[in-house]
C-alpha cells in the first residue's frame, strides 16, 4: 500500500521543514520561484502602498552586509525584507525632500560665456531643477542602465536581467542612505571651506560600497577580477546614457 503522506518541504527562508503552502516558522510561502519582470511590477505594486517594519530590518542589513543581503533576497530569504524599488523610492524622496528644503538652488544665476556675451542657460537650468525635484523618478530611471552594464559583464554568473535589477536597486538604495546620513555635513559645509572635501568624501565612501557590494555579492570572484568587471559595467552604462541622451535631445528638436 503506497503512503500518501506528503513530503516535507524546506522553507528557502529559514531553512525550516515543513508541509504544506506556508511555513508554519516564518510564514513564507512554499512558490518563491526565481525574479523576473512579473514579480517585479509586483512587488512595486505592493510595495509602494504597504509599508511595514521591513524597511527597519532591510536598511540593517544593507548597512553591514549589503552583498550577501541581496543575494540572500535573490535566492529566496524575502519574508522580512522591504521591496527594493519601494526602498528605493521612499530613500530618494527623502533625499529630494533634504535637497530641496535645505540647500539652495544656484543654477537659476548660473552664467555661460561665449565669445564675450553672458547670457542663462535657461533650457539646461530647467533640466537641472526638474532632475533635482524629482530624484525618486530619476532613481529608478537609472536603474535599467546600470542593470544592463552588470548583467552583460557578469553574465556568466547565472543571474537574470530582473536579478540584475534587483541588485542595482538595492546597492542604489545603499548609497542613497549613504547621502542621507552624511547630509548634515553636507549642509553645514555648503559654499564653505572644506565643502569640496566632504564630498569627495562621500564621492569616494559610495565607491567603496559599491564595490564592497560587488564582493559579497559574487564571493567566489577574486577581487581583482571584480574591479575589471566593475570598469566595464561603469564604460557601458556611461555609452547608455549618452546614448540616450543623444535619442532624447534628437527628440527634442525634432518635435520642438
Amino acid at each position: 500500500m503506497k503512503s500518501t503522506k506528503k513530503a516535507m518541504a524546506v522553507c528557502k527562508n529559514c531553512g525550516n521543514a515543513f508541509e504544506g503552502n506556508f511555513c508554519n516558522n516564518c510564514g513564507q510561502s512554499l512558490t518563491v520561484g526565481r525574479i523576473n519582470f512579473k514579480t517585479l511590477i509586483h512587488d512595486v505594486q505592493l510595495g509602494l502602498f504597504a509599508f511595514d517594519k521591513g524597511i527597519l530590518y532591510t536598511l540593517k542589513q544593507l548597512a553591514f552586509r549589503p552583498g550577501i543581503a541581496i543575494r540572500e533576497y535573490i535566492e529566496g530569504k524575502r519574508i522580512r525584507h522591504f521591496k527594493p524599488f519601494s526602498l528605493l523610492v521612499i530613500l530618494a524622496t527623502i533625499m529630494g525632500l533634504l535637497k530641496f528644503y535645505f540647500l539652495p538652488d544656484t543654477t537659476a544665476d548660473a552664467k555661460i560665456n561665449i565669445n564675450g556675451l553672458s547670457f542663462s542657460p535657461h533650457y539646461f537650468t530647467a533640466v537641472y531643477e526638474w532632475l533635482n525635484s524629482h530624484s525618486a523618478i530619476m532613481a529608478l530611471v537609472v536603474i535599467p542602465f546600470y542593470a544592463l552594464g552588470s548583467y552583460l559583464v557578469f553574465r556568466k554568473k547565472g543571474f537574470n536581467y530582473s536579478e540584475h535589477l534587483v541588485f542595482n536597486a538595492y546597492v542604489s538604495g545603499l548609497l542613497l542612505m549613504l547621502d542621507i546620513v552624511t547630509f548634515p555635513l553636507v549642509y553645514f559645509f555648503n559654499e564653505k571651506q572644506g565643502s569640496n572635501i566632504i564630498n569627495y568624501g562621500i564621492a569616494i565612501g559610495a565607491f567603496l560600497l559599491t564595490v564592497w557590494s560587488y564582493i559579497q555579492f559574487f564571493s567566489d570572484i577574486k577581487l581583482i577580477s571584480i574591479l575589471k568587471k566593475m570598469v566595464f559595467v561603469y564604460l557601458i552604462y556611461f555609452a547608455e546614457i549618452i546614448v540616450f541622451g543623444i535619442i532624447i535631445a534628437s527628440a527634442i528638436a525634432i518635435f520642438s
